[in-house]
């Protein structure tokens, strides 16, 4: 089956829905139908402003330009909402959850890829920081992953696309909270991730979470880096269980890394892998990014729309560069 390019002119570039346009154009030729090249857009770091005009106009512009067919996802990579800031508010987590969904509500379910966020899943309950965790089953049906093998509503899960032979694995540093912890990883979660990075189901890996796996505390960064490389260990989480894994027969490989949290476009090879952020899309300048993750050349490239109106293009190669 011919897949179809969406790639009509711009008629005024100069305005936010012709920078969108002029940049969907740019990413679709980029694309050109490979499906060694996968097209994704990403957005990340809301809080609780896709209620505004400025998000609706995005949104319903993105979807009268672009054919979902092309499109491998759209990633939100967390904290959609606020609620971590405002514990005297219990209603803001609500309003934040609806107001995404009104929003993005023309993006396929099938195509889109939710990431719980720290502030989507804990809440301060009085000034001195005391941390308690959202009830997950409350969060999971706004965060419509319906396409997702998932073993828990705790935020971690695999969505595959078969078109592009990629499979998304989705991380959560949240998904356990005790009375002195609130960014912990179960054990579960562990023995999910290893699973699903063991097999050879013929799919590369992109790997997903709110926060960089390095940054991340546990032994997440670890793991990456083993499978990244494809070699075998050990290691006992905080919980005290202990973990064995081995990829030194993987087949297929570990493409790149895709984040939020930082509010920046930050990125590092600290797994030896490329490891991407992206802005917050709360900056005024409301961030939106045409993605395409190249497997033919070993990069990712990105284009970042702004309403300013402005385009920024920049690459990132799989592999971090000899310094010379």
């Amino acid at each position: 089956e011919t897949r179809s390019l969406s790639t009509a002119t711009a008629a005024d570039p100069a305005t936010y829905e012709g920078v969108l346009e002029e940049a969907k154009n740019a990413w679709m030729l980029e694309y050109g139908g490979s499906i060694n090249k996968i097209p994704l857009i990403i957005h990340t770091d809301q809080h609780d402003t896709m209620g505004d005009d400025a998000s609706k106009t995005m949104w319903e512009s993105i979807d009268k330009m672009v054919c979902w067919y092309d499109v491998s996802k759209v990633l939100n990579l967390g904290d959609t909402t606020n609620s971590y800031d405002n514990f005297d508010d219990p209603l803001l987590g609500d309003t934040a959850l609806e107001n995404y969904l009104e929003a993005t509500k023309n993006i396929p379910f099938s195509k889109r890829i939710e990431v719980f966020g720290n502030h989507d899943c804990m809440k301060i309950i009085n000034a001195s920081l005391t941390y308690i965790q959202h009830s997950q089953g409350y969060l999971s049906p706004y965060f419509k992953n319906v396409m997702a093998r998932k073993t828990s509503d705790n935020g971690y899960h695999v969505t595959y696309d078969s078109y592009f032979n990629v499979k998304y694995i989705v991380y959560s540093t949240y998904d356990y909270v005790d009375a002195s912890n609130y960014d912990l990883m179960s054990s579960a979660q562990y023995e999910f991730l290893i699973e699903e990075m063991s097999k050879n189901d013929g799919y590369d890996i992109v790997i997903c979470g709110h926060q960089d796996s390095d940054v991340y505390r546990e032994h997440l960064g670890a793991l990456v880096k083993a499978r990244y490389n494809k070699t075998a260990g050990t290691f006992t989480d905080r919980l005290g269980v202990s973990h064995t894994y081995d990829f030194t027969n993987c087949e297929n490989d570990l493409l790149v890394g895709l984040h939020g949290h930082s509010h920046s476009d930050g990125y590092n090879y600290p797994n030896d892998m490329l490891s991407q952020c992206f802005a917050n899309y709360y900056d005024s300048t409301r961030p939106i990014y045409f993605v395409i993750v190249d497997r033919e050349i070993g990069q990712l490239k990105v284009w970042k729309v702004t309403k300013t109106p402005a385009i920024t293009t920049y690459t990132r190669p799989f592999v971090e560069p000899e310094t010379t």
